[in-house]
């Protein structure tokens, strides 16, 4: 089983700005895809959104990201953006990512994720949904 999940994508004219760059918003959408992604993954245990809502009631929800990136990103970068679990810290459950351009390591990010509760509005621990499994 791989701790490691990678996510293959080139950039488009959607995810560059008037200068031929990508917007951190294009990127850290990709990263929010490559974290939802992973999370669905069989060998991550397959949380993915329609179970956590139809058995537990509970959602992902984003709550914080950050990045670093050693050069632009330009129009058509072919990017690798690879990502693991790095653990948690009460309700808050941790990834970190590599960011590839072209094969080159350029970037890294990481992000902070919580489990909530749709019906009580509470964060929940990720070792509540799994005992329930």
């Amino acid at each position: 089983m791989s701790l490691f999940y990678e996510h293959h994508f080139r950039l488009n004219g959607l995810d560059i700005d008037g200068h031929g760059m990508c917007k951190a918003s294009a990127l850290l959408n990709h990263l929010q895809d490559a974290a939802t992604l992973a999370a669905e993954a069989k060998e991550a245990g397959g949380f993915h959104r329609e179970m956590l809502m139809e058995r537990y009631g509970a959602f992902w929800m984003l709550a914080r990201s950050w990045y670093r990136l050693d050069r632009p990103l330009r129009f058509e970068d072919q990017l690798t953006v690879r990502t693991w679990h790095r653990g948690d810290k009460g309700a808050m459950m941790y990834r970190d990512y590599d960011i590839y351009a072209d094969g080159q390591l350029v970037g890294e990010s990481v992000s902070g994720w919580v489990l909530a509760s749709l019906e009580r509005h509470k964060l929940m621990r990720l070792s509540s949904v799994t005992e329930l499994a």
